[in-house]
């Protein structure tokens, strides 16, 4: 009987979490959430490697420019991607402005959710690359490392692209009568723009 009741406790677990689940991952913000609480439970289980790496961070970037910002170590390297993220919503906002002015496609039906699904995309993407980069990390010694972690980069970009233009062509396909592959062009525009401005900053 206990072995029964306890199975039948399990599966309700399950149940309940797999419907949480289902719940909270249509919210807007269940992907920053999800990255954010990935970060800081490694940050909190591995925090001996993360003060390692934060003395090694200081050694060479003293050496390099002669000052170390805070947001540079961890924990705090988690500013930027927010920061970053920002950025993302401001490129994908200014292009969509202009590509629902010149389509004349009603912008307070569109603009929002658009801006809303990318956000949730981009998140979604960033949590994709943490968790794979952790997983990658086991062969960190291997002499394929660098090659497995090129394509998974690589790989999760491209992903990243086609969700973009999937996404966007959907939505100006569901509000529009006039689709077009301009729509698609967008699509690709917006990912690789706002790569184009991530490599700018980092250069400067």
């Amino acid at each position: 009987m206990n072995i029964q009741f306890e199975q039948t406790k399990f599966r309700e677990s399950i149940s309940i979490g797999y419907h949480l689940w289902k719940e909270f991952r249509t919210k807007d913000w269940f992907y920053l959430s999800l990255y954010t609480l990935i970060y800081f439970t490694h940050c909190f289980f591995f925090w001996d490697q993360m003060s390692v790496m934060n003395t090694n961070l200081e050694s060479e970037l003293m050496a390099r420019n002669g000052v170390v910002y805070f947001w540079q170590l961890y924990p705090f390297q988690i500013i930027p991607v927010y920061v970053v993220s920002f950025l993302f919503v401001l490129v994908s906002a200014g292009v969509l402005i202009v590509f629902l002015k010149i389509k004349n496609i009603r912008m307070k039906f569109i603009l929002l959710p658009l801006i809303r699904k990318q956000f949730q995309l981009f998140f979604y993407i960033l949590s994709l690359l943490y968790i794979g980069n952790l997983c990658l990390g086991f062969f960190h010694d291997s002499e394929v490392y660098i090659i497995l972690i090129l394509c998974f980069w690589f790989g999760l970009y491209i992903y990243f692209v086609k969700g973009n233009v999937n996404l966007f062509h959907q939505m100006i396909r569901m509000d529009s009568n006039h689709p077009s592959s301009l729509s698609k062009g967008i699509g690709y525009l917006i990912p690789i723009l706002w790569s184009i401005c991530i490599i700018s900053l980092v250069r400067i």
